[in-house]
């Protein structure tokens, strides 16, 4: 694995085009975004008007374009589905319809998000308490309702069993992550990948004495 570029470095590789074969993946959509600014004041700090647009995306949107490139090609027909987002939840729902909760809606996306964590977590489904053995038979009901399928959670551990069949860049930087869950880190290890964060911000935030309690009254 490469050192782990500064963002001035990774812009200038960024700016090589998509020639340099570099993809940046980020926790989330809007550290995608914001890394996209940056990049662009870079260059145009260099005084550019026109540049190719960098690769830069959220680790989840990056796992399932490597799932539609699949799907198109030779391996089209060994995929599973997957799943969007609101089939996930629609799932969810009606496996938890007979449950006493008021708010279905929310249990069944807590009960989504905890199915996305135990996956990413590498977690195992307990049955020591009645939550959790709850949990573990509407877990065991999703999985069966979904055979034949894939969703956000299972989509790395799919994808990286077919890797080699597929077109991945040369180097893949895993940007402002703060800690890898071991899903991901096992996925970014298949490939030749880098970590980047952004710099720190030095600064001080002045403090104000408050009145007490008693001093207010």
């Amino acid at each position: 694995m490469p050192g782990a570029p500064s963002k001035a470095q990774l812009c200038s590789r960024l700016g090589e085009g998509h020639a340099a074969g570099v993809t940046v993946v980020t926790p989330n959509k809007r550290l995608s975004q914001a890394l996209m600014a940056e990049f662009d004041v870079f260059q145009t700090q260099k005084n550019l008007t026109v540049w190719e647009a960098p690769d830069i995306l959220p680790f989840g949107a990056f796992v399932e374009r490597l799932w539609e490139d699949a799907l198109y090609s030779d391996l089209g027909e060994k995929l599973p589905l997957l799943l969007t987002p609101a089939q996930e939840q629609h799932l969810w729902e009606q496996i938890l319809k007979d449950a006493t909760f008021l708010l279905k809606e929310g249990a069944a996306r807590q009960a989504r998000e905890a199915w996305r964590l135990l996956h990413q977590w590498r977690i195992r489904i307990g049955t020591a308490t009645e939550d959790a053995l709850a949990f573990s038979r509407w877990a065991a009901e999703y999985e069966k309702k979904t055979a034949g399928e894939s969703d956000s959670a299972r989509l790395p551990d799919l994808m990286a069993q077919h890797l080699a069949s597929l077109k991945t860049p040369k180097l893949l930087v895993a940007y402002a992550f703060d800690l890898l869950p071991p899903q991901t880190e096992e996925f970014l290890r298949r490939f030749e990948f880098a970590q980047s964060a952004p710099e720190g911000v030095s600064g001080s935030s002045p403090r104000t004495p408050s009145p007490s309690a008693s001093q207010a009254v």
